[in-house]
């Protein structure tokens, strides 16, 4: 999945009255504001992230009237489309969209219209602004192609068997996606065309003077603690204050409840870190090591140092290192080596868990690396690569083995066998498993079986898949014969319960919605799989709601654990299968039933 945001870039020197101008118009929702900057001040709504164009247009428009002023409006779509609105004292002076074709077909004069004019965009920004630039930035001149052309001729050719494929198994929904794949295939034809539409929207920022990191985040990216906010305030004040004091009651009746699970025996400990002007820290769970300690990577915020952290059985710090690179941090899953990147073009380096030496270099990718696959003892390592592709490597060589394109609605990869041998991602909805060293792969259709997968892992068999996404969780042979379904329900005032967390969880990181609504668009929630675990005594599964669902290897249900954290995505279990961990904040362990 490529970034969604929004944002808006105004022309000024004073940040107080930009958010004086800004807190009347917030009519719902919060904004945060950052300081001036090379006479700049960026903006960041709550209510744009939906990315309705109308809500940009509103509050651009009506910014740039109070303030008298140029303002520009931001929204970058999958990474793959980038709209501009341009306004001067409340009066749009231009309109660019990167792809008018890409949710339908756009007449001659909608093209002409949004095909954007660098005059009119570098009259809101400072004098001396290179016309050049600005257009060599809206037409993508100079922006390198983020795959090699090995990887787009199989972009292409996964293009095309999946439009074929909705063909003849989906009609109607064919046809709807057909001008985005036609379009896509253009796109991927063109020289020197990015993939990826923020390199555009990098050298724009470039040209106008406007910091380049201020302009590629949004409000969500905000509050999720992912983006640098050093210096920015939240809007309107006292709207704010009562986001909070609700954050802080719901903290409080979780923090009750955890100490009740505790007493219960049934939560071994909690790690958990302040959130800092009302954004949440950045914490990812890696894994257990061989003896015991749980590592784990965090900081306080984006901008703050990053450290490698291991916990003792009880939760307690033992360990802390300083780090590089924590979201693209991972731990194979014996806990004998992690893998690291400290940034794009950087090489990927893996170290032994027990004294952080060196084991290997992998080398870097030109748009970096989104996550290190290691295997438990194996001799093979997968690299998923921000420019689409997913990488099979020697451990010991560093030599590459295979490369398969992995672009595309609904792609993740998921993790190794624990033989090292079989690597699962999820495409489509369905799962393929990848032979390394051997080559091949095999197609796993959870889809027609009314299971659209999220998240899949390998028994302990290294054979047969646990697979979990919206429509529940269900085991499959290794040749995908479906073998056991795994179903739950959840009514009346808890299904009300877990709904509302996740609402919250959404709210938090820009999309407005509230239990009751999420409930009635998105009702496949109260069944849907996020994250999986298996252990020779036990299957289980993480649901979007939060709850951890346990069932014997070969029998019914033993149980369950409330995180009361939803939309989650990280489920761990210790060597033994007597723990199991769970991502957010806090990072939680669970003693397993």
């Amino acid at each position: 999945m490529g970034a969604f945001f929004t944002n808006l870039q105004v022309r000024s020197g004073d940040a107080a009255a930009v958010a004086a101008a800004l807190e009347p118009l917030l009519t719902s929702g919060l904004a945060w504001v950052g300081p001036a900057v090379n006479g700049w001040v960026a903006v960041y709504p709550e209510s744009t992230e939906k990315q309705g164009p109308r809500e940009m247009e509103s509050l651009a428009s009506a910014l740039s009237g109070a303030l008298g002023t140029g303002v520009l409006g931001i929204l970058v779509h999958d990474s793959d489309v980038l709209h501009l609105w341009a306004y001067s004292a409340g009066t749009l002076q231009d309109e660019f969209d990167s792809n008018p074709d890409y949710f339908a077909p756009a007449t001659r004069s909608e093209r002409e219209r949004l095909k954007g004019r660098p005059e009119a965009l570098a009259g809101i920004g400072p004098a001396g602004v290179s016309l050049e630039a600005v257009d060599d930035a809206l037409a993508g001149r100079g922006c390198a192609p983020a795959v090699d052309e090995e990887a787009l001729a199989q972009m292409k050719q996964r293009l095309l068997a999946q439009l074929a494929e909705l063909q003849k198994t989906k009609p109607k929904l064919a046809k709807q996606f057909e001008a985005q794949v036609q379009t896509m295939l253009a796109k991927l034809a063109g020289e020197g065309q990015p993939v990826f539409i923020e390199a555009r929207l990098q050298a724009l920022a470039s040209a106008l003077g406007i910091p380049e990191a201020r302009a590629m985040m949004g409000f969500a990216d905000v509050e999720s603690g992912e983006a640098d906010a050093a210096d920015l305030v939240l809007l309107p004040e006292a709207r704010a204050a009562r986001r909070k004091s609700q954050r802080e009651a719901q903290a409080r009746r979780r923090a009750e409840r955890w100490d009740a699970q505790r007493q219960q025996g049934e939560l071994a400990w909690a790690h958990e870190l302040p959130r800092r002007k009302g954004r949440d820290p950045l914490l990812r769970v890696l894994g257990f090591a061989p003896d015991g300690r749980f590592w784990l990577a965090e900081a306080a915020d984006q901008g703050s140092a990053q450290s490698l952290v291991a916990l003792d059985g009880d939760g307690r710090e033992v360990a802390r290192h300083p780090h590089e690179g924590l979201l693209s941090t991972s731990m194979a899953p014996d806990g004998a080596l992690f893998a690291t990147i400290s940034g794009a073009r950087r090489p990927i380096v893996v170290r032994r868990t027990s004294d952080l030496s060196i084991v290997a270099e992998l080398p870097p990718t030109p748009r970096g690396v989104g996550m290190v696959h290691l295997p438990a003892g194996g001799t093979h390592v997968a690299v998923d690569d921000r420019d689409g592709t997913l990488g099979f490597y020697r451990l010991a060589s560093t030599e590459l083995v295979r490369k398969v394109d992995v672009r595309g609605a609904n792609v993740r990869a998921c993790g190794w066998s624990p033989d090292g041998t079989r690597f699962a991602r999820i495409d489509g909805g369905d799962v393929i498993v990848t032979r390394v060293p051997d080559g091949g792969d095999i197609l796993i259709r959870a889809s027609t079986h009314g299971l659209q997968a999220i998240a899949a892992c390998h028994l302990p068999d290294s054979a047969r898949l646990l697979v979990a996404g919206d429509g529940g969780a269900a085991v499959f042979s290794a040749d995908g014969e479906l073998e056991r379904r795994l179903t739950w329900s959840i009514v009346g005032p808890e299904r009300a319960e877990v709904f509302d967390r996740m609402a919250q969880f959404l709210s938090a990181r820009g999309s407005q919605t509230t239990g009751s609504e999420l409930a009635k668009s998105q009702p496949q929630l109260a069944h849907s799989g996020r994250a999986v675990a298996a252990t020779p005594g036990w299957l289980a599964v993480l649901g979007a709601d939060g709850i951890v669902r346990f069932w014997a290897e070969d029998g019914g249900s033993l149980g369950r654990r409330d995180t009361q954290q939803g939309l989650h995505w990280d489920l761990l279990a210790s060597p033994a299968g007597d723990q199991v961990v769970t991502g957010g904040n806090p990072v939680l362990c669970w003693r397993a039933p």
